[in-house]
């Protein structure tokens, strides 16, 4: 199975969202801190393509490094 740009981008906000969700389902603080180390987390605990989605989630809520 191939996946668009268009479904990786969904795939990626879909997870930013379920663990934003899964923050606030467990009375957590909704921040990027914890959103990154939730995503951290499920990336380490995935395989293959999840682990990608994961990955690229994690890349797009580091702050960004100015050169």
């Amino acid at each position: 199975m191939t996946f668009s740009h268009s479904d990786d981008n969904d795939a990626v906000h879909a997870a930013i969202g379920n663990a934003a969700q899964a923050l606030l389902s467990a009375g957590r603080t909704l921040c990027r801190g914890n959103l990154l180390a939730h995503l951290i987390k499920c990336e380490q605990e995935s395989v293959g393509a999840a682990k990608a989605v994961y990955a690229q989630a994690v890349a797009r809520l580091q702050p960004k490094k100015h050169s």
